[in-house]
């Protein structure tokens, strides 16, 4: 009934058969396609460690997440894949910047030049 599971399975070489699978197929642009124009869904997927260390619960989420995502399309509605949004580690980049801006000599983080305080500030 069911194929026996090897006891010391490579889970990255398992991923990159999956992907090349879609690859060889074609799988996510035909299903693109099926549902071009169909009802929208979305799902806005934030962040999961802008500010804190990745936890277990981290991963629960983006499980039942992906699962959403994957019911909806095999529903047929048309989904826009954005993962997630750019603010990854702005709170260590607000520090950053805080502490170069008291700091007359610092690295600026935007030009990677050095610059006075004031110069800093303004950036």
């Amino acid at each position: 009934m069911f194929r026996p599971v090897e006891k010391n399975f490579d889970l990255v070489a398992g991923e990159h058969e999956v992907l090349r699978f879609w690859k060889d197929t074609g799988a996510f642009e035909k299903l693109r396609a099926k549902n071009a124009g169909k009802p929208a869904w979305s799902f806005l997927d934030g962040p999961i460690t802008a500010n804190n260390p990745m936890g277990v619960h981290h991963a629960w989420g983006r499980t039942l997440k992906d699962c959403y995502q994957r019911f909806h399309a095999m529903k047929g509605r048309e989904l826009r894949y954005q993962n997630g949004f750019d603010c990854q580690g702005s709170g260590s980049r607000s520090r950053s910047r805080r502490n170069s801006a008291s700091r007359p000599n610092a690295i600026s983080s935007r030009s990677g030049s050095r610059s006075s305080s004031s110069s800093a500030r303004r950036a």
